[in-house]
This record gives structure tokens, sequence and C-alpha cells, in this order.
């Protein structure tokens, strides 16, 4: 993002997102001292989300698509996660 010719660094966090027949992995990008929480919830978000570097899984098939972007509509949002590289 660019304010006024500065650029703001986002950090790259890993998310799972479940939809009504799909579970979507990737990463979203947030501003630093952001949280997932602050994204869902503001209005000044668009509708839809950017997830980069995704899998999509069609969970009654278990079919599976690797894509660079997709766009997620908050709206059709049924659960979200940060997914943590550590396993407690």
């Amino acid at each position: 993002m660019s304010m006024g010719g500065m650029k703001i660094e986002k950090e790259p966090k890993k998310v799972v997102i479940f939809l009504q027949d799909l579970k979507v992995e990737g990463n979203i990008h947030l501003m630093p001292k952001t949280r997932l929480t602050d994204i869902l919830n503001s209005n000044q978000i668009k509708d839809f989300i950017p997830i980069t570097n995704a899998t999509i899984e069609v969970l009654s098939t278990k079919e599976t698509y690797a894509v660079e972007l997709v766009e997620i509509n908050k709206c059709e949002m049924r659960a979200v996660y940060l997914k943590s590289d550590e396993i407690v």
C-alpha cells in the first residue's frame, strides 16, 4: 500500500477459510499490529478479501486447485482461522 509515496509493508499470515462447499488455505496480508478480526469486522475494507498462494479444496469431491490469487467474499465465509506452524 502506498501513502503519499511511502510504502507500508504488510505481513503475510497463513489462513484457512471455510465457505459453503470450499476450503481455502493461503496467505492474507495484514498491516503490522493488525488482527484478523480487525479486517473481517472493518467497514472500510471492501467486501472481498484477497488471499494469495491459495489452495482451494472442493469439500464434496476433494478436488483441489492451486491459484496465485483468489478474492473471498466476506459475507460467504462460514469460518476462518489463522494457521499456526506449531502443533500444540
